[in-house]
Parts: C-alpha cells; structure tokens; sequence
C-alpha cells in the first residue's frame, strides 16, 4: 500500500509539471502574439509621424513620436517578461 501511495505521489508531481509546462508556453506564445500586433501598431504610428512631418504638423508629429516610444518600451517588457518565462520552463 505505501508503494502504491508513493507512487501516485510521484506521477501526480509529475503531471502538475507538465501542466505547469503546458500553461507557460500557452502564455508565452500569446506574448509573442501581442508582441506582433504592438509591432504592427508601431509600423503604423511611425508612418503616420512621417506623414505627420512631411505636412509640418509639430503637434501630431509629436504626437505619434510619444506613441512610438510606448510601443517600443512595450515591445520590450513583454519580450523580457517571455524571456522571464522562458526561464521558468528550464
């Protein structure tokens, strides 16, 4: 009985692992999709500085400025908190 306990003990540490395993990867590749679609934001924010230049438009060349500058800051807390996780799964 207590082989038998031992065990069930052992594959249920076992299973909680690869669940915990599965999750972060779940979680790392929706940050990787998140990370694509602020790349995408990014693009267009930074086309629309330039058009916002090439019309001497101060004020919203500023504008999309402050928003590329987020985006990117984005880009790379979500890229350190995927390397975070990477870790996790190691």
């Amino acid at each position: 009985m207590e082989q038998y306990e031992k065990a069930v003990k052992q594959i249920f540490a076992e299973t909680i692992t690869q669940v915990n395993r599965v999750k972060l990867g779940d979680v790392n590749y929706h940050l990787q999709c998140k990370i694509e679609t602020i790349k995408l934001l990014l693009e267009n924010s930074e086309k629309e500085e330039l058009e916002a230049k090439n019309n001497l438009d101060t004020s919203a060349s500023e504008y999309w400025n402050g928003r590329i500058k987020s985006y990117l800051m984005v880009i790379d807390m979500l890229k350190d908190l995927s390397l975070s996780i990477n870790k996790l799964t190691r």
